[in-house]
């Protein structure tokens, strides 16, 4: 028997305005499959840079992808249950910010040991 592998996703709902940014931002609205416009930003080509991304649509990674020890059906009950009891919540204005200086320090740290359930899956 295969193993079957879940992962947890967040996705803003189709009348978000945040779904309407980010499948114009991607080029593709994944509720409907409809090709949209993307926006023009000079030296650079926003179709290349998204094309992988256009497949999946917005989205946070919630818990990524992982080998599940119980049954599909018992990962849905616990995934609807922890919706279930959170609450929802309002998030801060977000900004752009200078992400450079942050790519050099995560870069000089020393890899972390992982354990063996957070090992990747191969």
């Amino acid at each position: 028997m295969t193993p079957h592998r879940v992962a947890l996703y967040w996705a803003p709902e189709r009348d978000d305005p945040l779904h309407a940014l980010g499948s114009r931002w991607l080029g593709r609205d994944a509720q409907s499959g409809e090709a949209l416009d993307q926006p023009v930003l000079s030296g650079l080509d926003i179709a290349e840079i998204t094309a992988d991304a256009r497949g999946y649509a917005l989205h946070a990674t919630l818990k990524p992808p992982f080998r599940i020890a119980t049954d599909y059906s018992a990962v849905c009950a616990d995934a609807t249950a922890l919706a279930a009891r959170t609450s929802p919540f309002a998030l801060p204005s977000l900004s752009p910010m200078p992400a450079w200086p942050r790519w050099t320090r995560i870069a000089r740290r020393r890899p972390r040991s992982r354990s063996r359930a957070a090992a990747p899956i191969g």
